[in-house]
């Protein structure tokens, strides 16, 4: 699949993007690893920490729109407490 399909916008938002410790960040860690191969031997923990859809056929490259909807929602989930408007009090 060529993933260049994509803009840079694409690729680089929030919902693609996630948090490496300076380990998984560096020589021998992710790399370009595909995420079908970097999630395959992560703990549910680990899945949930960075808000990583459960289904492993969302990690193939040729599903990265639906992964993206979905980490979308688990983003949107996790933080709606800072989405939300808070209402005047009524006085």
């Amino acid at each position: 699949m060529n993933i260049m399909k994509y803009r840079e916008s694409d690729r680089n938002q929030l919902a693609n993007c996630m948090l490496l410790t300076a380990t998984e960040n560096g020589a021998g860690g992710k790399g370009d690893a595909p995420p079908d191969d970097w999630f395959k031997d992560k703990d549910r923990e680990y899945l949930d920490r960075h808000l990583i859809p459960h289904d492993p056929a969302l990690w193939k490259l040729d599903r990265f729109e639906d992964f993206i909807a979905e980490r979308k929602k688990l983003i949107k989930a996790k933080f709606s407490y800072l989405l939300t408007v808070p209402t005047k009090a009524a006085g």
